[in-house]
């Protein structure tokens, strides 16, 4: 259900599903600026720096709040359709992405106290519930 999906911790959610398929229904929320990215380039930058691929979710209906992020596989547009903000949507996704092992992060001057290194990119990465289908639907 939706709350346990938002509750979920995203590293156990990589060893325990890897990369099976996930469905869940969640509100789906405008979010103007909540993308996060440092500065520097990023390669699968959709994945490792998401940014307007990116769906701001909660299990309950909120007007202005969100409780989880999903992002959207390239096959599914850069960003998310304007009918899915406000609504309940049925996402189908999954962690552990196998295009995780492609991501990097090459920081700029700026931003380099908060590189963790090449390994932390790949796991962050793998912890992106990335989104395959959307479903607009009544509730809950």
């Amino acid at each position: 259900d939706g709350v346990s999906f938002v509750s979920l911790d995203h590293a156990l959610a990589v060893a325990c599903f890897g990369d099976a398929p996930i469905t869940v229904r969640l509100w789906s929320n405008r979010c103007d600026g909540c993308s996060g990215e440092q500065g520097g380039t990023y390669e699968e930058g959709w994945l490792a720096a998401p940014t307007l691929n990116a769906l701001q979710v909660s299990p309950v209906q909120w007007l202005d709040q969100s409780w989880a992020t999903a992002i959207l596989d390239p096959s599914l547009g850069e960003e998310p359709d304007p009918g899915w903000t406000g609504t309940w949507l049925e996402l189908t996704g999954h962690f552990d992405d196998p295009r995780a092992a492609d991501c990097r992060w090459i920081p700029d001057d700026a931003s380099l106290a908060y590189y963790g290194g090449a390994r932390q990119i790949v796991e962050s990465c793998r912890q992106q519930f990335v989104v395959t289908r959307v479903k607009v639907v009544d509730g809950p």
